[in-house]
């Protein structure tokens, strides 16, 4: 997933190039060519303040970068399952973990390494994303009725009631507008992964972006609100982050290899 700086003008992500090993990489600036290495792991999310990336490491581990020193340090909590780590404006850290089928909603205070459960019924969640204002966290559930009935989709999840409210019934790994007034994120079109957007009270589902050569995933929103940053293969097979507008148009490359 790519992402971006709350500023927009930062930018983090993930490169399998030269030796198909999956490398996180960012740059101080999203024109530039100078992209600096991080280490080896996938899903990097920048700090709002920009002095930080968590992503995931090896062996389900969550490390954040200091962008300032160049170092790497282990801040993963015993806790089994870890992943998707994100960060909420407060410099908290939200992740999912536990053993599958269920994964919970947590939430860990840097300062002192203590973390909480958000969540507390059964079901399978992760991709989560906190909201603009640090008041909602958006991300994927599974949950089942039935021995054969399943809800899911996007849930999102009130900081200050506790309460889960589904507001789509597809999607995964979905990224707050920077108004909170949308949601973008990636699911199945007609033949590859497909881009949506939606309401953050659940109407107003549209799908604004497929590709007929190849997957469009992990949409992440510009700060200005009206780009998405993306990446696909559509190209040979490789991957790509391209840039569009809010409504699929004007798709072009930004970082290729």
């Amino acid at each position: 997933m790519p992402a971006i700086s709350a500023d927009g003008k930062m930018i983090a992500y993930k490169s399998f190039k030269p030796d198909n090993t999956g490398r996180i990489f960012y740059k101080m600036a999203i024109t530039t060519n100078d992209a600096k290495l991080v280490g080896e792991g996938s899903m990097p999310q920048i700090s709002f303040d920009k002095k930080y990336i968590v992503f995931e490491g090896k062996d389900n581990k969550i490390l954040i970068y200091n962008i300032q020193n160049e170092t790497i340090i282990d801040v993963s909590p015993a806790l089994t399952g870890l992943q998707s780590p994100a960060w909420e404006p407060s410099g908290h850290l939200i992740f999912a973990a536990g053993k599958f089928p269920n994964l919970d909603i947590y939430r860990m205070n840097l300062a002192d390494g203590k973390f909480e459960s958000l969540t507390t019924t059964q079901g399978m969640r992760y991709g989560c994303k906190s909201s603009p204002d640090g008041k909602q966290i958006a991300y994927r559930c599974v949950q089942r009725i039935t021995d054969s009935t399943f809800k899911k989709g996007i849930v999102v999840y009130d900081v200050s009631t506790r309460e889960e409210k589904y507001i789509a019934a597809i999607g995964e790994y979905c990224t707050w507008s920077p108004d909170g007034r949308q949601l973008a994120f990636h699911w199945k079109g007609d033949k590859y992964f497909a881009i949506y957007i939606v309401n953050a009270d659940g109407t107003g589902l549209k799908k604004v972006a497929e590709d007929k050569n190849g997957d469009s995933e992990l949409p992440v929103w510009s700060a200005d609100g009206k780009k998405l940053f993306f990446q696909t293969n559509r190209r040979q097979g490789n991957w790509e982050i391209w840039v569009m507008n809010t409504d699929g148009s004007d798709q072009q490359p930004l970082i290729w290899e």
